[in-house]
């Protein structure tokens, strides 16, 4: 998108916000909310030393009930998932009495720290602004624990980092809970608006000369902005004098704030001390670091640097600013090759041959990079061009590429264009997820329905287009990774959105309409006008003027005093690069139907929650697409799977397709059900898998109209396998959801523990199972790689039953 970004620091506003919190605890002025809002949940533990997000979604109006243990430290922060303008009380849960509170310590959002002087239970109170309001919306909190500095708080109790071929995250993920100030010397850094809470580590320099650091953020952690200083030593120790080679704050502002540091040409086998802090010292958790040999360039074919293909972005710095040109192959097709420094990188296809190739600029702006496939597997091989592009995001190329052999070798060459050499960032990932990127395909999106999902292809027909038939509106880069999802009003009234990105992402929306009532997509798709209501702002603009990267429409504060109009184009109601992401919200009639995209710009494949605000009434309806869907779900019977599901109204409907997979990601039709075709009245279905697979089962449903659209239902897992006494894991090794499949000898509650390698426990449920096979998930996003194991203790088993996994 363009624009020009410009940072705003939260530094003035966060250190403000907590003086004047300070004043008024030491005052006595009762400013923070009152005692009466509603629980949520029952009452949580955290572990300690840890960092804990209880609820992905806590409503404004509601409290946590915590345990705390005398003389340890607890930070409370809504920093970094901003749906609302929030405001934090932290109350004694016996008596009442208030222990802190904050409205913005980071932003709009909220922040405390406090050590507790008992042992007991405190409520922690979520509220709307100063004015304590309770909200429909909900954010995210992350709650963190210490009873003490980090180990290593200061220089010479730095923590050792092991410097690998490839990133490994140190395990357990350091803290900066409860961090000091570190004395001088050395000197206050220069970058990262450093106000202390910094913490150490040591390296020794590879062979070659050449590391590369890299801290990245933990999805359960408020700290996401950090910044971090590398020095040598005068005699490789942490008393000598230290020189400072390096200071970084932003990976990638505004989309990736933690720090990446590069460093060539040092000496081999002499210690390096790198210190990291949060910008501002106001939020706090753990974080990932790592450090790798940063490797040769890659300047032929067979030098290619091996890069891991994962399921999001995580960008990579690399140069060319000393390759050649490599002939063979061929000068490829797209870009200008003359006096071109191409450098070389390798990866494996994955399992659905899919691969998002994007790059960002450094020093050199202007790139062009191919894919190729060769003969025989090998560097050696004739090498055929697969794809070409130059430029995608401003003048930095973007494949997205389907169709590659799974498990094959293929290879990248990267250049500057017309021999412009200089310094880049890359990343390969294939994302997992339900998508629908075409219009025809619009995902129906229901009242009070809170929706997740990952914008990464553009999808197989061109929807939005510009020139005299144009219906992109604002959207001046038409497609680029989006999501088509269709809505309809139950009842009149106004109507707001937030589009809330889980990373600091570039999103941008467009919505037409409105339809006549009973409309489907196969009738309204593509969109013939404008759109009524669009925003492109940049990442940037919309954080340097709201604090936050969400975007939508009805704001009560962004679009005041007209919060609302009417479903018409209007000035207010479109903005381009440079506006704050927020446009008037609708006023809308029952019965009308409207088409929303979103896009995001960044091709960065981060998620995004969309959620709904009503005034005066208004509520949407799920009768846009042919099918409304009460429940799909599938049990293990004996030898068999049985598959049930509803609908409550069916318009248009032909036949149901149920699919099958074993590792969810190539699917095969194992049966067809009939459909009513037209209803207005709850109908169930039925089906039997007489043949699953021992292990996981995956299923869905493909749902298929008369004029044939169809959608997809949600997947669900069965495990079948032999009964015994130990529980069963998968997929492993396991990325963001593990599956536990056991059996309970009798019906009850059962609870599960995830342990670390020193022995933690960092996760654990409990639920209520029948007597059976069962099958629960865990989420494991957020958590380090490496080994893990899972504790099962359930009724009727005399001791705990364990089973150990590894996290990628």
């Amino acid at each position: 998108m363009t624009g020009t970004y410009t940072r705003i620091s939260n530094s003035v506003i966060g250190m403000a916000g907590l003086l004047i919190a300070s004043l008024l605890l030491t005052d006595g002025i009762r400013a923070q909310c009152p005692n009466d809002n509603i629980l949520h949940g029952a009452a949580i533990t955290i572990p300690c030393p840890g960092t804990y997000s209880p609820t992905p979604c806590l409503r404004g109006g509601r409290y946590l009930l915590v345990n705390v243990t005398n003389g340890r430290t607890y930070t409370f922060a809504t920093c970094g998932g901003i749906l609302f303008d929030t405001y934090l009380t932290l109350v004694n849960n016996s008596g009442g009495a208030v222990l802190a509170f904050n409205d913005d310590a980071c932003g709009t959002q909220s922040s405390v720290t406090w050590t507790a002087t008992f042992t007991g239970q405190v409520r922690l109170l979520l509220d709307q602004g100063a004015g304590c309001g309770a909200t429909t919306s909900c954010t995210a909190i992350h709650i963190s624990c210490n009873t003490a500095a980090p180990a290593n708080d200061l220089i010479c109790g730095a923590t050792n980092l092991v410097v690998n071929p490839t990133c490994v995250n140190l395990v357990p993920a350091p803290t900066n809970v409860r961090a000091t100030v570190s004395p001088a010397p050395p000197a206050v850094p220069g970058c990262a608006s450093f106000a202390g809470g910094d913490v150490w580590f040591r390296l020794t320099v590879p062979a070659g000369g050449n590391v590369t650091i890299t801290t990245r953020s933990i999805s359960s952690s408020a700290l996401i902005d950090a910044g971090m200083e590398a020095f040598t030593s005068s005699d490789n120790t942490c008393t000598g004098v230290l020189t400072s080679i390096g200071c970084n704050d932003d990976i990638d502002f505004p989309y990736n704030e933690m720090a990446e540091l590069v460093l060539t040409g040092l000496t081999p086998g002499n210690t390096i001390f790198l210190r990291v802090w949060e910008a501002d010292n106001n939020l706090y958790g753990r974080f990932n670091i790592c450090a790798r040999v940063t490797p040769p360039l890659p300047d032929n074919i067979c030098q290619a640097i091996a890069v891991n293909v994962g399921t999001f972005c995580e960008y990579e710095n690399y140069t060319n600013a000393t390759a050649t040109t490599t002939t063979p192959p061929a000068a490829p097709s797209c870009g200008s090759f003359a006096g071109a420094m191409d450098v070389w990188y390798r990866f494996t296809a994955p399992a659905n041959g899919r691969v998002v190739i994007q790059t960002d600029d450094g020093t050199l702006t202007d790139a062009c990079m191919a894919l190729y496939s060769s003969s025989d597997g090998t560097c050696s091989g004739t090498f055929t061009q697969v794809a070409c592009n130059d430029d995608y995001i401003t003048l930095m190329p973007y494949l997205f590429t389907t169709g590659l052999t799974p498990g094959t070798t293929y290879w990248l060459r990267v250049w500057g264009f017309a021999g412009a050499s200089g310094t880049y960032q890359l990343c390969l990932f294939s994302p997992t997820g339900t998508r629908v990127e075409d219009c025809l395909g619009s995902s129906t999106v229901c009242d009070d329905q809170q929706v997740e999902n990952a914008n990464i292809y553009t999808g197989e027909v061109v929807d939005l287009v510009g020139g005299g038939s144009s219906n992109r509106g604002c959207l001046s880069s038409n497609e680029r990774q989006g999501t088509w999802y269709a809505f309809s009003i139950a009842t009149a009234g106004q109507l707001g959105m937030i589009i809330s990105p889980l990373a600091n992402d570039d999103y941008d929306w467009a919505i037409w309409g409105p339809y006549a009532s009973g409309s489907t997509t196969s009738g309204i798709c593509r969109p013939t006008a404008p759109p009524i209501r669009c925003t492109y702002a940049s990442g940037g603009s919309t954080f340097g003027a709201t604090g936050s990267y969400d975007t939508g429409m009805g704001h009560p504060v962004y679009n005041a005093p007209t919060v609302y109009g009417a479903p018409t184009t209007c000035g207010p109601c479109s903005e381009g690069s440079g506006g704050d992401g927020w446009v008037r919200g609708l006023n809308v009639t029952a019965g009308e139907v409207y088409l929303l995209y979103v896009s995001n710009f960044s091709v960065s494949g981060s998620a995004f929650n969309l959620s709904w605000t009503f005034g005066g009434g208004a509520s949407l309806a799920c009768t846009v697409l042919p099918v409304e869907w009460t429940g799909f779900a599938a049990e293990a019977i004996e030898e068999t799977v049985a598959l049930k599901w509803s609908t409550a109204s069916e318009r248009n409907s032909d036949y149901f397709v149920v699919e099958r997979s074993f590792n969810a990601v190539n699917w095969s039709a194992i049966g067809t059900v009939e459909a009513a075709g037209d209803s207005q009245h709850h109908i169930d279905y039925a089906f039997v898998d007489f043949s699953p697979s021992q292990g996981a089962n995956y299923y869905r449903l493909k749902q298929v109209d008369r004029d044939g659209a169809y959608e997809h239902t949600p997947t669900v897992v069965v495990y079948m396998g032999i009964k015994d006494e130990i529980p069963t894991v998968f997929p492993n090794p396991v990325q963001d959801i593990l599956n536990v499949a056991f059996t309970m000898p009798v019906s009850g509650t059962v609870y599960m523990q995830i342990i670390d390698a020193t022995g933690r426990v960092v996760r654990d449920r409990d639920t209520d199972l029948d007597r059976g096979p069962n099958t629960v998930s865990m989420g494991t996003s957020g958590l380090p790689a490496g080994a893990y194991s899972l504790r099962l203790f359930s009724p009727g088993q005399p001791v705990p039953r364990s089973v150990h996994f590894l996290k990628e």
